[in-house]
């Protein structure tokens, strides 16, 4: 999956590879959404794209309109979810663990 790019202010920012911190914020966020009302989503998701792109929460909500911020939190987070089983193919032996019955 191709890495994600968020526009603020004309100026393109790209994600850095993302640590724990980063998917533990998603995959807690989505966890709970289904709870919260849209306002406190959208707030989550800014958060989240603050710590995915190392931009602070400000600039984001100043410089991406409401509209966008659901499709750029889905797009990035959709590349850090891909990203968790990227090397399990290079692992030797992928295909190990059948006990052969």
């Amino acid at each position: 999956m191709e890495q994600p790019k968020l526009i603020l202010n004309g100026k393109e920012h790209s994600p850095k590879r993302p640590t724990m911190k980063v998917w533990r914020a998603i995959v807690e966020h989505d966890s709970e959404a289904k709870g919260l009302s849209i306002s406190d989503i959208l707030s989550h998701r800014v958060e989240i794209l603050a710590l995915i792109y190392d931009i602070d929460k400000e600039q984001i909500e100043a410089g991406v309109e409401v509209s966008d911020v659901l499709p750029a939190y889905n797009e990035a987070a959709k590349w850090i979810l891909s990203l968790v089983f990227e090397k399990l193919d290079k692992i030797p032996n992928a295909e190990a663990g059948t006990d052969g019955r």
